[in-house]
């Protein structure tokens, strides 16, 4: 089974999640979302991800929220030391792609996510 674990500056990451779980309710034990404290380091916040939030075995989908921050760095150790896709910008239409193709292959379930993500960003006319 897929998990998806999304890490963003605080409230982010929880606040993605519980909007997520609004539409995904069966999917509560399936997503996880850890929300990186301004005092904490990417070590400690690394060690805690691994440590704590116990993640099932099986393929992992980490999405972070912006680039070069310290979520995405805390999010590629967590790749590292525990293997995945590593999708960065996260979004709610994102997060609803991968819920929605929740039992396709990891490297397809992330395709559709970054699809979806992308294609969730619009300029809307008057």
């Amino acid at each position: 089974m897929n998990h998806l674990l999304i890490i963003a500056h605080t409230p982010l990451a929880s606040a993605l999640r519980h909007a997520t779980l609004h539409t995904y309710p069966e999917l509560a034990d399936a997503i996880s979302a850890y929300d990186v404290q301004p005092q904490d380091s990417r070590e400690i916040c690394t060690q805690c991800i691994l440590d704590e939030l116990q993640l099932p075995p099986g393929e992992l989908l980490l999405c972070s929220d912006v680039f070069g921050a310290s979520p995405h760095f805390v999010a590629q150790a967590v790749q590292e030391a525990r293997g995945g896709v590593l999708l960065t910008g996260v979004n709610l239409p994102m997060l609803m792609r991968a819920c929605c193709y929740r039992e396709l292959p990891l490297a397809e379930r992330a395709q559709k996510a970054l699809d979806g993500g992308q294609q969730g960003i619009m300029q809307m006319e008057q």
